[in-house]
């Protein structure tokens, strides 16, 4: 494996098998996201996406499937905040204190938040509850509201949060709104995470649920913004970025041991590696393994 497309994917995908459009249980997610934390490709996995509804449930499940009493591993998860912030960060709080205080090293800690905040007000609100010690995502519509929004996730310490798809057509941005809040997030110097709809690393049309019959539609590649946020990030401009976001040929890209490029665009691994690092976090999957079997049919792992 080329070492671009490692720095590319190091610790990208959020496990998120609990929602659409996999909507798996809580115990087939904890078993899923313990056997890919020990798989080949568990350099690849992020965080253990739940939200805050289903922590009791949770916890029984990992009793069974998670981590055993003999690792060395913390498994680090991100909540999704409910209605009731106050509630939320309490029942977070109680979640670490019982996993901090069972074991010598604790089975999960909750070291991440996201929140809907559609207003500069919820932003600022949500700040005001989440503790100092954790990762705030603020998830913004891509509407023209947005520079102002972000300006308010800078000033209260937070990251920004996109969707990207969903379950039907209309749910999926488009390339401009997409290279239009990847600009913004420049210009502001938000980090961000990507969530929804980002299974397959090219741009192309698939099937958008794995039900029968289901609705189709061009869904973004994770490749595509993944790479567009790189190329951002170090100042091309957002034509270009439309562009590279709207590519749907495979053959335009080029993953090399100290290069990765599209078109007559290259960066460094090292460039890549810093956008990854300070702006570009992570992306949220129902999926695992499809991803990577998409990687596997490309020849680029």
């Amino acid at each position: 494996m080329k070492r671009s497309i490692k720095t590319m994917l190091e610790g990208c995908i959020d496990y998120a098998g609990l929602f659409p459009p996999a909507g798996l249980d809580m115990e087939s997610s904890v078993r899923n996201y313990a056997h890919y934390s020990c798989d080949e490709l568990g350099w690849a996995l992020g965080r253990f996406i739940l939200p805050v509804s289903l922590l009791e449930e949770f916890n029984f499940s990992v009793n069974d499937s998670g981590p055993g009493e003999d690792t060395t591993e913390t498994w680090r998860l991100s909540i999704l905040a409910g209605e009731d912030l106050e509630d939320t960060i309490d029942r977070v709080g109680r979640f670490n204190k019982w996993h901090e205080e069972r074991r010598e090293i604790a089975a999960a800690i909750i070291d991440t938040i996201e929140v809907k905040t559609p207003t500069t007000e919820t932003i600022g609100r949500a700040a005001g509850v989440i503790p100092d010690s954790m990762t705030l995502f603020c998830e913004v519509p891509v509407n023209l509201e947005l520079d102002e929004l972000l300006t308010e996730v800078v000033r209260v310490g937070g990251c920004a949060k996109v969707r990207t798809g969903g379950v039907l057509p209309e749910l999926i941005p488009s390339v401009t709104e997409v290279a239009g809040f990847l600009a913004a997030c420049r210009r502001s110097v938000v980090p961000f995470k990507a969530t929804a709809g980002l299974h397959h690393p090219i741009r192309s049309e698939r099937s958008l649920t794995y039900e029968p019959g289901s609705p189709k539609g061009v869904m973004h590649g994770f490749i595509n913004v993944l790479l567009a946020a790189a190329f951002s990030y170090n100042g091309v401009e957002e034509g270009v970025i439309v562009d590279l976001l709207s590519e749907e040929s495979p053959d335009t890209f080029r993953f090399e041991e100290n290069t990765i490029s599209w078109r007559e665009h290259r960066m460094t691994t090292e460039a890549l590696a810093k956008a990854r690092t300070e702006f570009a976090i992570s992306f949220g999957s129902c999926a695992f393994d499809e991803p990577f079997e998409d990687l596997k049919g490309l020849n680029l792992i």
